[in-house]
């Protein structure tokens, strides 16, 4: 775990192998960038549901826990596609997108 001393944030330790490569990180900020934070972390949330329901060992539990911390800090995500001023588009008929 580190903390850095200019920002105060919370910067967890890596997993012991990064496998992403530049254009893999790319992919992900321009998806953030189109669709904003709080559409991406639904989507990963969603992502986390599957795969709980998916899941048969002894760890499916992980899963239970992750999705739910994910899928709880959500709602709070729209607030920084504001700050960041994230325009998302609405689709039509009120339809989710």
């Amino acid at each position: 775990m580190t903390e850095t001393a200019e920002t105060s944030l919370y910067i967890p330790d890596p997993p012991p192998t990064l496998n992403a490569q530049p254009e893999d990180i790319a992919a992900l900020e321009a998806f953030v960038r189109r669709f904003g934070w709080h559409e991406t972390l639904w989507h990963i949330g969603q992502l986390l549901v599957k795969a709980h329901g998916e899941a048969t060992g002894t760890r499916k539990g992980a899963l239970r826990g992750l999705s739910n911390h994910i899928n709880f800090i959500v709602p709070g995500a729209m607030w920084c596609d504001q700050e960041l001023r994230i325009q998302r588009s609405e689709p039509a008929n009120g339809e989710i997108g």
